[in-house]
């Protein structure tokens, strides 16, 4: 039967099919990631991505730790896809180990913005009682 010069047999094709909804990516990386999976070029990731790094400064440098990781706070919340970027103390604990949280939009922001600071992280390793460990990394829970 048609109806309006459209044959309800054949798809809709001037709009999504029926219950879909669109489909809105907050960045590039996430466009990006979405045209692989659909490509079949890479497993599906989940969406944002927070590191936690926990920094045990050297004995008589965690002012110049601070001040190193401050210096480096309004570059690193400046990156593409930066959701978020804080440093922790143990709370009523002056001279506790740092914890440092950052969230990401999504791994991929994550991984490009690691290898460009890396170069910070010898500067950062000469301010702490132990080398440093790479970061814990955790997505959300479906």
């Amino acid at each position: 039967m048609k109806r309006s010069g459209h044959d309800a047999s054949e798809p809709n094709r001037t709009g999504p099919p029926t219950g879909s909804r669109p489909i809105r990516l907050r960045s590039q990386a996430e466009a990006n990631e979405a045209l692989a999976v659909l490509q079949g070029d890479q497993p599906i990731r989940t969406g944002e991505v927070v590191a936690v790094s926990t920094m045990e400064p050297r004995n008589g440098r965690r002012e110049d730790l601070l001040e190193v990781l401050a210096e480096l706070a309004q570059q690193i919340r400046a990156e593409p896809g930066c959701l978020h970027y804080s440093v922790r103390r143990p709370r009523g604990d002056v001279d506790g180990p740092l914890l440092v949280i950052q969230k990401f939009a999504s791994i991929e922001a994550f991984t490009e913005y690691s290898a460009r600071v890396a170069d910070q992280i010898p500067r950062i390793a000469t301010l702490l009682a132990t080398p440093p460990m790479p970061p814990n990394l955790f997505e959300p829970v479906p």
